[in-house]
């Protein structure tokens, strides 16, 4: 963290980044501790798990908490409604943390292989 110094005292410069990285290992491990309410979930469309930019009041659906725990990096893509602005600047600019972040979650997903939905097997009958 950053200090500053002002009339012989020193104070912390507060942190603006919102996809900074946990402080800790246990904080790593446990990927869907303590999300901000309410929340928006930054990172890419999932579907049936998570449209970009979706707002979510009182915890996120099981569906995205699972996507987290397979794409970790996804976890620092949720971030509080306040921050949401300065989030969306970062990831439309090229270079920045957060715009990389979003690509390496965005090549997680395709390098993993996708489940095969109900709708998949619709379509071949």
């Amino acid at each position: 963290m950053a200090r500053t110094k002002k009339a012989d005292q020193e104070t912390p410069e507060q942190d603006e980044n919102p996809a900074r990285k946990p402080e800790t290992p246990e904080q790593e491990a446990d990927v869907s501790a303590d999300f901000p309410n309410p929340c928006v979930y930054c990172g890419p469309s999932v579907r049936g798990v998570a449209r970009q930019y979706t707002t979510y009041q009182g915890g996120i659906p099981d569906t995205l908490r699972k996507f987290i725990e397979e794409h970790r990096p996804a976890r620092q893509l949720i971030v509080s409604t306040a921050q949401f602005p300065a989030m969306r600047r970062r990831l439309e600019t090229p270079g920045t943390a957060e715009a990389k972040l979003y690509k390496r979650v965005k090549e997680q997903m395709a390098g993993s292989p996708r489940k095969p939905s109900e709708a998949d097997f619709a379509a071949t009958q």
